[in-house]
């Protein structure tokens, strides 16, 4: 059984999205995705167990990351083979999404950092964290997905029901993922900065001179009046 049969066996309502269906032209080199509204727990349940258990699908996040939503009790995530699975049994959580999907399609948002904002503002009512999309590699945040699963690296975490955003070094666990705490998701990575000794550290005799010139500098206020006095002819003290 494939996913199109699964979706009209198990499922109330179901629709294709993404930035396949969101964006003219449509981006076709990404993962294709469906968000899948099942309210019957047992039609759920028996979704999972007869089509998802056994088949090669994986249970992440990997289909959220062209919305950013969650981690929350609405949804599960599964992907095979560039085919991503949006499950819920939140009504209400399928008809907001689908509502900032005909949103950014109208609005033919083919900036993805502009479909994550619109998502959560819609799905969450979270403000979407200030991040320059026209600098993103200088600035070095990058999407979640692109992150190395073999070292550790600095983590942004959006936030979340109250809690804000934070930033913390994790790396990738083959049964948490990127989980960095209980309710907050990494969303975006960025290599960790140098160790200390690799800039190389300030030794005694240059923090000496530096204090030094520090205790000696002049205010704005004292560098007018000497200029000032020197001006006049009063010289300087």
């Amino acid at each position: 059984m494939n996913h199109i049969k699964a979706m009209e066996t198990y499922a109330d309502k179901w629709s294709i999205v993404g930035s396949r269906v969101t964006c003219d032209p449509p981006v076709m080199d990404t993962d294709e995705d469906f968000l899948v509204y099942i309210n019957d727990p047992v039609k759920s349940l028996a979704f999972i167990d007869d089509f998802i258990a056994g088949n090669g699908w994986r249970f992440d996040g990997s289909a959220i990351f062209d919305y950013e939503v969650g981690p929350d009790e609405n949804f599960k995530s599964y992907s095979k083979d560039g085919v991503n699975l949006i499950v819920t049994r939140n009504e209400m959580f399928y008809k907001r999404f689908m509502a900032a999907t005909s949103v950014a399609k109208y609005l033919n948002l083919l900036n993805k950092y502009d479909r994550i904002g619109l998502f959560q503002a819609v799905l969450y009512g979270n403000e979407w964290f200030p991040f320059d999309r026209k600098n993103d590699l200088k600035n070095k945040w990058r999407p979640i997905e692109t992150a190395p699963m073999d070292r550790p690296v600095l983590f942004w975490a959006s936030a979340y029901e109250g809690l804000p955003g934070f930033q913390t070094v994790c790396q990738y666990h083959e049964d948490a993922g990127w989980c960095v705490d209980e309710l907050r998701n990494a969303t975006f990575w960025m290599e960790l900065p140098k160790e200390p000794m690799e800039y190389g550290m300030i030794d005694n005799s240059e923090l000496a001179l530096f204090e030094s010139c520090l205790a000696t500098q002049e205010t704005e206020g004292e560098r007018i009046a000497r200029i000032t006095r020197e001006v006049s002819g009063g010289g300087s003290d």
